[in-house]
Protein backbone atom coordinates (compact mmCIF):
# COMPACT_ATOMS: atom_id res chain seq x y z
CA UNK A 1 0.00 0.00 0.00
CA UNK A 2 1.54 3.30 -1.25
CA UNK A 3 1.16 6.33 1.42
CA UNK A 4 -0.71 8.79 0.20
CA UNK A 5 1.71 12.58 0.32
CA UNK A 6 -0.03 15.18 2.42
CA UNK A 7 0.51 18.73 1.21
CA UNK A 8 2.34 21.48 3.34
CA UNK A 9 2.59 24.72 2.83
CA UNK A 10 6.82 26.28 2.35
CA UNK A 11 7.97 29.06 2.00
CA UNK A 12 11.05 29.77 -0.15
CA UNK A 13 14.12 31.75 -0.52
CA UNK A 14 12.22 34.72 -2.33
CA UNK A 15 9.36 34.90 1.09
CA UNK A 16 6.42 33.35 -1.39
CA UNK A 17 4.97 30.40 -0.27
CA UNK A 18 3.95 27.18 -2.16
CA UNK A 19 2.81 24.10 -1.79
CA UNK A 20 4.71 21.20 -1.32
CA UNK A 21 3.69 17.37 -1.36
CA UNK A 22 5.30 15.07 0.95
CA UNK A 23 5.11 11.69 2.38
CA UNK A 24 3.13 10.79 5.93
CA UNK A 25 5.91 11.53 8.38
CA UNK A 26 3.62 8.16 9.89
CA UNK A 27 5.60 4.32 9.58
CA UNK A 28 3.85 1.91 7.56
CA UNK A 29 2.29 -0.29 9.81
CA UNK A 30 0.80 2.26 11.34
CA UNK A 31 -0.81 3.36 8.19
CA UNK A 32 -1.93 -0.51 7.31
CA UNK A 33 -3.74 -0.90 11.02
CA UNK A 34 -5.39 2.55 10.34
CA UNK A 35 -6.52 1.23 6.78
CA UNK A 36 -7.27 -1.73 8.06
CA UNK A 37 -10.00 -0.40 10.66
CA UNK A 38 -11.54 1.69 8.00
CA UNK A 39 -12.03 -1.29 5.85
CA UNK A 40 -13.09 -4.03 8.56
CA UNK A 41 -15.76 -1.12 9.58
CA UNK A 42 -16.97 -0.25 5.58
CA UNK A 43 -20.49 -0.81 4.96
CA UNK A 44 -21.64 -2.33 2.02
CA UNK A 45 -22.03 0.94 -0.32
CA UNK A 46 -20.19 0.01 -3.27
CA UNK A 47 -17.06 -0.08 -1.87
CA UNK A 48 -16.56 3.48 -0.77
CA UNK A 49 -14.73 4.16 2.88
CA UNK A 50 -17.41 5.20 5.57
CA UNK A 51 -14.43 7.15 7.57
CA UNK A 52 -11.70 8.95 6.32
CA UNK A 53 -8.38 7.31 7.14
CA UNK A 54 -6.88 11.06 7.21
CA UNK A 55 -9.28 11.41 10.43
CA UNK A 56 -8.48 7.76 12.07
CA UNK A 57 -4.68 8.67 12.10
CA UNK A 58 -5.51 11.98 13.99
CA UNK A 59 -7.57 10.42 16.44
CA UNK A 60 -5.15 7.40 17.26
CA UNK A 61 -3.08 10.28 18.21
CA UNK A 62 -5.34 11.72 20.93
CA UNK A 63 -4.63 10.89 24.54
CA UNK A 64 -8.35 10.39 24.98
CA UNK A 65 -11.53 10.29 22.51
CA UNK A 66 -14.75 10.64 23.01
CA UNK A 67 -17.31 10.99 21.13
CA UNK A 68 -17.55 15.19 21.89
CA UNK A 69 -14.17 15.37 21.68
CA UNK A 70 -14.37 14.05 17.92
CA UNK A 71 -17.09 16.46 16.97
CA UNK A 72 -15.01 19.32 18.44
CA UNK A 73 -12.08 17.77 16.31
CA UNK A 74 -13.30 16.64 12.95
CA UNK A 75 -15.33 18.94 10.63
CA UNK A 76 -17.59 17.41 7.29
CA UNK A 77 -17.58 18.35 4.10
CA UNK A 78 -19.59 21.59 5.03
CA UNK A 79 -16.98 22.73 7.64
CA UNK A 80 -19.44 21.59 10.33
CA UNK A 81 -19.12 19.42 13.43
CA UNK A 82 -19.55 15.90 12.12
CA UNK A 83 -22.98 14.55 13.52
CA UNK A 84 -22.96 11.95 16.59
CA UNK A 85 -23.43 9.38 14.53
CA UNK A 86 -20.47 9.70 12.65
CA UNK A 87 -18.40 10.50 15.36
CA UNK A 88 -19.51 7.46 17.46
CA UNK A 89 -18.44 5.86 14.30
CA UNK A 90 -15.17 7.17 14.24
CA UNK A 91 -14.64 6.18 17.70
CA UNK A 92 -15.42 2.56 16.56
CA UNK A 93 -12.87 2.75 13.70
CA UNK A 94 -10.10 4.24 15.68
CA UNK A 95 -10.54 1.32 18.64
CA UNK A 96 -10.40 -1.08 16.13
CA UNK A 97 -7.03 0.24 14.85
CA UNK A 98 -5.80 1.21 18.17
CA UNK A 99 -6.27 -2.28 19.02
CA UNK A 100 -3.77 -3.37 15.85
CA UNK A 101 -1.14 -1.24 17.06
CA UNK A 102 -0.79 -2.52 20.45
CA UNK A 103 -0.92 -5.60 19.16
CA UNK A 104 1.80 -5.24 16.81
CA UNK A 105 3.72 -2.80 19.66
CA UNK A 106 3.46 -5.78 21.95
CA UNK A 107 4.83 -8.18 19.08
CA UNK A 108 7.48 -5.72 18.42
CA UNK A 109 9.19 -4.98 21.51
CA UNK A 110 12.30 -2.86 19.56
CA UNK A 111 9.54 -0.61 17.58
CA UNK A 112 7.62 -0.04 21.43
CA UNK A 113 10.97 0.97 23.19
CA UNK A 114 11.59 3.68 20.33
CA UNK A 115 7.95 4.84 20.21
CA UNK A 116 8.39 5.45 24.24
CA UNK A 117 11.76 7.06 23.99
CA UNK A 118 10.77 9.33 21.11
CA UNK A 119 7.76 9.81 23.63
CA UNK A 120 9.85 10.80 26.45
CA UNK A 121 11.98 13.47 24.52
CA UNK A 122 8.73 15.32 23.35
CA UNK A 123 7.26 15.19 27.09
CA UNK A 124 10.85 16.84 28.07
CA UNK A 125 10.81 18.97 25.17
CA UNK A 126 6.87 20.43 25.56
CA UNK A 127 7.91 20.96 29.07
CA UNK A 128 11.41 22.97 27.84
CA UNK A 129 8.85 25.20 25.93
CA UNK A 130 6.36 25.67 28.53
CA UNK A 131 8.85 27.06 30.86
CA UNK A 132 10.39 29.58 28.01
CA UNK A 133 6.92 30.60 27.04
CA UNK A 134 6.28 31.17 30.90
CA UNK A 135 9.22 33.51 31.50
CA UNK A 136 8.71 35.66 28.36
CA UNK A 137 5.10 35.82 29.75
CA UNK A 138 7.04 37.13 33.40
CA UNK A 139 9.49 39.34 30.88
CA UNK A 140 6.44 40.78 29.18
CA UNK A 141 4.82 41.90 32.40
CA UNK A 142 7.64 43.76 33.25
CA UNK A 143 8.03 45.82 30.59
CA UNK A 144 5.21 48.82 30.29
CA UNK A 145 2.85 49.09 27.62
CA UNK A 146 2.83 52.13 25.69
CA UNK A 147 0.45 53.04 22.70
CA UNK A 148 2.88 53.72 19.66
CA UNK A 149 0.54 56.26 17.08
Amino acid sequence: MSKSPEIIWDSGSDGMASQKFVAHSDPQWFDDYVMGACYVSMNADCGRLDVSPGDIRKLCKLDEISVKGVQSLIRNHQILPVSERHAQRLVKVTIIALSGIEMFLNRNPAVKAELESLAALENESAKIDRQFFAEWEALNALIPKTDYL
